[in-house]
């Protein structure tokens, strides 16, 4: 496992370089590697709320070293099955070309972009060229019809909307 070419091979596909999401799909040894940048993404991010405090008036808030890491593995743990569930449903439901695991170590490799989240304000930017990112490789690699694409979105998008309310309920009841 090369790291470097790893992260070659993200950036790449964050540029959206088809050839290049078409060999991730079809290289076994890319899961690793995928699975491991989500991971160093959600630590970059959390470690983003340390490093640059939320100002609310006069009031600053930064979160505990314990707090950043908690956050880290529950992004990880979330990333890594909202990824397999979209896998699932692309193959099984909407006629995907590439299996579970190739969707995961290809749009893992795509999770890239959400390192730009370490500067929170700029999280929105990094989810909106996710789904441009997903877009092209559902519809070039994995040889889906737009309309099935579109609905696969649509269902992730109101996946991410309920769980992130979900979580943010059951952060403000102490669960």
């Amino acid at each position: 496992m090369n790291i470097q070419k790893s992260l070659k091979d993200a950036v790449d596909i964050a540029l959206l370089k088809e050839p290049v999401m078409n060999k991730i799909a079809l290289d076994k040894g890319a899961l690793i590697p995928a699975l491991m940048i989500v991971g160093a993404a959600g630590l970059i991010c959390a470690l983003g709320a340390y490093v640059f405090p939320t100002h609310v008036g006069f009031i600053t808030y930064r979160p505990s070293m314990a707090f950043v890491l908690e956050q880290a593995v529950i992004t990880f743990a979330l990333g890594v099955a909202f990824l397999y569930l979209t896998g699932y449903l692309a193959e099984r439901f909407f006629g995907s070309k590439v299996n579970m695991q190739a969707f995961v170590a290809v749009m893992g490799h795509a999770n890239i972009v959400s390192v730009i989240g370490f500067i929170s304000s700029l999280s929105a930017i990094s989810g909106i060229w996710g789904l441009v990112i997903l877009w092209n490789f559902l519809t070039k690699v994995a040889k889906m019809e737009p309309k099935n694409v579109i609905i696969l979105m649509v269902i992730d998008v109101v996946i991410v909307i309920f769980g992130a309310s979900a979580y943010a309920g059951s952060m403000m009841m102490g669960i």
